[in-house]
């Protein structure tokens, strides 16, 4: 790497908690687990332990819908893969970093949950996520 710029790969998981929606039909329940890889770049603002990180990314996963007491009980288990790039704020110490960012994925498969008829949840086309992080650093130089 260049004395200026940082090459890391991060690993992270990902959980959405349940929602549930009402319809004529009944209450239907959604919910989301899955990971990232990222490969990324940052480059410090001058001297400071400050740096700007931009990343490609990865996101695969599992959409899980049920909706077991409507007229027509059922479960789904969908998988999921979006694709996209991410961006933010960093503050490094030896082998702490805290920061802040957003993400912007394109979902590679776009399913909806139908129950009698009533589109419930769509994916959309496009996800566009602000995050706060904690992450701890290894260093794998020499």
């Amino acid at each position: 790497t260049l004395a200026w710029l940082e090459l890391s790969a991060h690993l992270s998981g990902r959980l959405a908690l349940e929602q549930t929606r009402s319809s004529a039909a009944g209450d239907a329940h959604f919910g989301f687990v899955g990971g990232a890889v990222a490969a990324c770049a940052a480059a410090a603002l001058g001297g400071s332990e400050l740096a700007l990180r931009g990343c490609g990314l990865a996101e695969p996963g599992l959409l899980l819908w049920s909706g077991p007491e409507t007229d027509q009980p059922r479960a789904y288990t969908r998988g999921w893969l979006a694709l996209g790039s991410a961006a933010g704020l960093v503050w490094r110490s030896k082998w702490l970093h805290v920061g802040a960012g957003a993400e912007l994925l394109w979902p590679m498969r776009r399913d909806r949950a139908v129950l009698a008829g009533d589109v419930l949840q769509r994916v959309p086309a496009a996800c566009l996520r602000l995050q706060l992080g904690l992450e701890v650093a290894f260093d794998a130089g020499p």
